[in-house]
C-alpha cells in the first residue's frame, strides 16, 4: 500500500473475534477513505483493503449477506462501488454488534432482578476476581515466555471476562471461553507461565463455589479443573500445538 495504513502490526493486532476485526477493517478503511479522498492514484490501496476484508471473513468463517463488488472497467467507478460496499458492511457489522451488546446487557439485568438464575459473588470475593484478573493481565503483558500472539488471545479474552463477571452474574459463556485459552497456553508455556496459572486457579476457585451455591451442589465437588500438573515446556508436551 502507499499509505502506512492496514500495516503488518495493525493486521497482526486484529482482534480473535470475527465482528470485532471486522469492525476495526470497516474503521481502518475509512481513515484510508478520508486519507486519500477517492484519489484514483490510490486505487490499489483501495482494493487492497476489500481484499483484507473479504480474506478476513474467509479465514474467520464469517458469512457474508452482500457480495463484494466486481472489478469496474475503470479507477473512480472501482473506488465508488468499494466505498459503497465498506459503508453496507460497516452498518451491518455494527447493528450485529449493537445487538449482541443489548443482549449481554439484558442478560445483566435479568440476572439483577432474577435470583435463582444468578451467580452471585459476595463483596470479598468480587474484589478479589478484580485484583486477580488486573494481576493476571499484568503478568501476561510482563510475560517473556507467552509469545506475543498468545499474549493478544488472553487478553483479549480477560477483557471480555471482566466484562462478564458482575456481582450477580447470569452467563459464565466469556469465563469458559478465557479457561479454554488458559488450558492452550498451559500446553504451550507449561512452567513458565506458573504465576499467571496460580491466579487462574484462585478465579475458578471463586468462581466454582458460586456455582455449586447456584446449582445446590454439596460437599467439595468442583465443576471447574485446570491440570494437576504443569508441563515443563511445550516439548514435554506432545500434544502442544
Amino acid at each position: 500500500m502507499k499509505t502506512e495504513l492496514f500495516n503488518d502490526d495493525y493486521l497482526d493486532g486484529l482482534p480473535d473475534d470475527p465482528l470485532l476485526a471486522l469492525s476495526s477493517v470497516c474503521q481502518e478503511f475509512r481513515k484510508l477513505d478520508q486519507k486519500v479522498s477517492q484519489n484514483a492514484d490510490f486505487h490499489e490501496d483501495y482494493l487492497s483493503a476489500l481484499v483484507i476484508f473479504q480474506s478476513l471473513a474467509a479465514s474467520r468463517n464469517f458469512p457474508l449477506n452482500t457480495s463484494a463488488p466486481p472489478p469496474a472497467s475503470t479507477a473512480p467507478e472501482n473506488i465508488k462501488n468499494i466505498r459503497n460496499y465498506f459503508s453496507q458492511m460497516e452498518s451491518e457489522i455494527t447493528r450485529q454488534l449493537n445487538t449482541i451488546y443489548l443482549e449481554r446487557e439484558s442478560n445483566k439485568y435479568i440476572a439483577r432482578f432474577d435470583a435463582d438464575s444468578v451467580y452471585v459473588f459476595p463483596d470479598d470475593d468480587f474484589r478479589r476476581i478484580q485484583e486477580l484478573i488486573n494481576e493476571m493481565r499484568d503478568i501476561i503483558s510482563g510475560s517473556d515466555s507467552i509469545t506475543p500472539k498468545h499474549k493478544r488471545r488472553l487478553l483479549e479474552r480477560l477483557e471480555r471476562m471482566q466484562k462478564e463477571l458482575h456481582k450477580k452474574t447470569s452467563d459464565l459463556d466469556r469465563f469458559w471461553g478465557f479457561i479454554g485459552e488458559v488450558g492452550i497456553a498451559i500446553g504451550k508455556f507449561g512452567k513458565d507461565i506458573k504465576p499467571f496459572v496460580d491466579r487462574v486457579r484462585e478465579l475458578t476457585d471463586i468462581v466454582s463455589k458460586a456455582i455449586r451455591i447456584k446449582e445446590n451442589l454439596l460437599g467439595e465437588y468442583s465443576p471447574i479443573s485446570l491440570p494437576d500438573s504443569i508441563p515443563t515446556s511445550d516439548s514435554d508436551n506432545k500434544f502442544a500445538t
